[in-house]
């Protein structure tokens, strides 16, 4: 369930919101869910993006707020960093790819969700700049205030869109980001850079691409490349996607990683969507065999 409730300045430029998620992800009839499939096939990544066993958890909230007469605005409380970092218009589990390192680049330490402030505005009318703090010990099932200290994820972010209506159909941005060690899970600090555009040609078919780099030992990769396509046939509000990332995995030792995903939504109805999903994942770090990922999503808005 997500609940948007406008309470400040309503109607106007610069509304005041209090947003949430409220969701339960839980197993069907298999002994694993898709999000833990990865660990079980020796994949380093995620297949299954949000496609968990966590219960009911109350994945967001915060306080949205604009200013500037729509230039600009912050966000406040319970977050999901992955929302504000690097993103690209294709970047939805929930309707487009399924595999974190197609929607991402896996040079990115992105966090659970966890307390944290983003805030962004537009410099002129094409740039625009932002920047992400949060918990770089965030989870999805336990909320707590920085149970870590002060150890922190940061991204900050520079780009360039034709106009604001467009910004997430056609983009070119540079990110960086670095999160302090994380002295109780183990992880070193990291930090890194990631360059990524995407271009859409009459709202019917988007390029993308992604390059990353990163250093410190706490991302799944150090350096990794994506590129793909989204592609509307014209039947309905059908989508077919493709994508390609290859990546230099952190582990020593370990092959360069490649991921393909294709997906292809059919859209039933206007809340009502089936969406076929394979992935093949070659040299899955830890495995001899290069296996296939099938996935079957329905999904039904209310």
């Amino acid at each position: 369930m997500i609940g948007t409730w406008e309470l400040a300045n309503r109607g106007g430029a610069n509304p005041g919101s209090f947003v949430f998620i409220l969701e339960n992800r839980h197993r069907l009839g298999q002994p694993i869910a898709p999000s833990a499939l990865a660990g079980q096939i020796g994949y380093q990544g995620a297949t299954g993006v949000t496609f968990g066993d966590t219960d009911t958890t109350l994945s967001v909230a915060y306080w949205q707020q604009g200013f500037g007469n729509g230039r600009g605005g912050y966000v406040v409380g319970r977050i999901d960093p992955g929302d504000y970092s690097d993103i690209l218009g294709y970047v939805n589990p929930r309707t487009t790819f399924s595999n974190f390192s197609i929607m991402f680049s896996p040079v990115l330490p992105i966090p659970d969700p966890g307390f944290g402030l983003v805030a962004g505005g537009y410099l002129t009318d094409q740039i625009y700049a932002l920047g992400v703090v949060s918990d770089a010990n965030g989870s999805l099932t336990d909320i707590e205030w920085f149970p870590g200290g002060s150890e922190f994820y940061k991204y900050a972010e520079i780009g360039w869109t034709p106009e604001r209506s467009k910004r997430f159909l056609t983009n070119v941005h540079l990110g960086i980001f670095h999160t302090d060690a994380r002295q109780d899970a183990g992880v070193p600090e990291t930090y890194g850079l990631t360059l990524a555009a995407n271009h859409t040609f009459e709202n019917d078919l988007m390029v993308f691409g992604r390059l990353g780099w990163s250093n410190g030992g706490g991302a799944l990769a150090e350096k990794a490349v994506n590129a793909g396509l989204l592609w509307r046939p014209g039947a309905y509000d059908d989508l077919f996607g493709l994508a390609v990332t290859v990546a230099d995995l952190t582990t020593p030792g370990l092959p360069k990683q490649t991921t393909v995903e294709a997906f292809y939504r059919l859209d039933l109805a206007d809340n009502l969507a089936l969406t076929a999903d394979v992935q093949y994942l070659n040299n899955p770090g830890s495995n001899p065999n290069d296996p296939l990922v099938f996935g079957l999503r329905l999904r039904v808005n209310l």
